[in-house]
């Protein structure tokens, strides 16, 4: 669905568009981008009156709550003196971490945005006058105009961050083979990986009930490890954490029954909010820090 807004010079309608399939994510190794072709249908005032494009102004902004996220101002230099005229620009929005962090804790579900376009003209009166074309200054001005840029959930995560190699939660790095707990330790980074996924994918229902099959994958094998955690006080804290967590997610949860469960029959969806998930997916990604590090000390 082609997003669009439009205004007016005199009574002639001015159209600013969006098709979906012009709206990419490009990484140069330094910067993350939303680039956006943005196209113009312009359109002659009347007979007498043209008008130049100076200047294109864009803001992008969050919808909800309005944030602003990055900005531009293209020069354009474009003169409408015919009964229409179509152009586009590129727009390439910057997106440092902090946008991307917005955008994410906002979001639920879809990617909505919003661009405030402010374009820079110059009208323009256009007459013949002993057989020349004389064109005289009308006035300078600026016109303002905002476009709704909705962009679907599994189009957003599945292509546009995933381009730019963007993750919702930076992990920590974690060693992916641990001598003490060998195969066991497969299992539990597995059940850590489709947390992680879970949470960036917004299913917050189904990252809380992975980093639990992580915790109980955990918990079961620390025996294993015992030996070379430094004392008894450092084992004890440990296990307490992990039983303590467990505790915390049982209150968390509204139905306690659905922990025993397995993940895709874990509470309904929406059940947990970013917030909880997140602070549930944090606690065990330190617990499988240290836990992890443990045998590379």
């Amino acid at each position: 669905m082609t997003n669009s807004t439009s205004f007016n010079i005199f009574t002639k309608s001015q159209e600013i568009y969006i098709k979906p399939d012009n709206i990419k994510t490009r990484f140069d190794g330094l910067r993350s981008f939303l680039e956006v072709i943005v196209s113009y249908t312009f359109r002659k005032p009347n007979e007498y009156d043209i008008f130049d494009v100076m200047s294109v102004n864009a803001k992008l902004k969050l919808q909800t709550p309005s944030i602003l996220l990055s900005e531009l101002t293209i020069l354009s230099h474009i003169t409408v003196d015919s009964v229409e005229y179509t152009s586009s620009d590129k727009f390439s929005f910057v997106l440092d971490d902090k946008a991307l962090f917005a955008i994410e804790k906002y979001r639920s579900g879809d990617a909505n945005f919003s661009i405030e376009f402010s374009l820079g003209l110059t009208l323009k009166t256009e007459l013949k006058i002993s057989g020349h074309l004389v064109k005289s200054i009308r006035n300078q001005t600026i016109e303002r105009a905002s476009l709704s840029l909705n962009i679907p959930k599994s189009i957003w995560v599945e292509e546009l961050l995933s381009n730019i190699g963007h993750k919702n939660l930076k992990l920590v790095e974690i060693p992916l083979n641990h001598k003490l707990l060998k195969e066991a330790y497969d299992d539990i980074i597995f059940e850590f990986n489709k947390a992680e996924k879970y949470f960036n994918d917004s299913d917050f229902d189904k990252c809380v009930a992975h980093c639990r099959s992580t915790l109980d994958a955990l918990t079961r094998n620390l025996i294993k490890i015992k030996k070379e955690i430094p004392s008894e006080t450092a084992f004890k804290w440990l296990e307490n954490i992990g039983k303590s967590t467990y505790t915390w997610i049982d209150e968390l949860n509204k139905s306690s029954q659905t922990l025993g469960s397995k993940p895709h029959h874990a509470g309904h969806k929406d059940e947990y909010t970013r917030q909880e998930a997140e602070s549930i997916y944090l606690v065990t990604l330190g617990l499988l820090n240290f836990v992890g590090h443990i045998d590379k000390s």
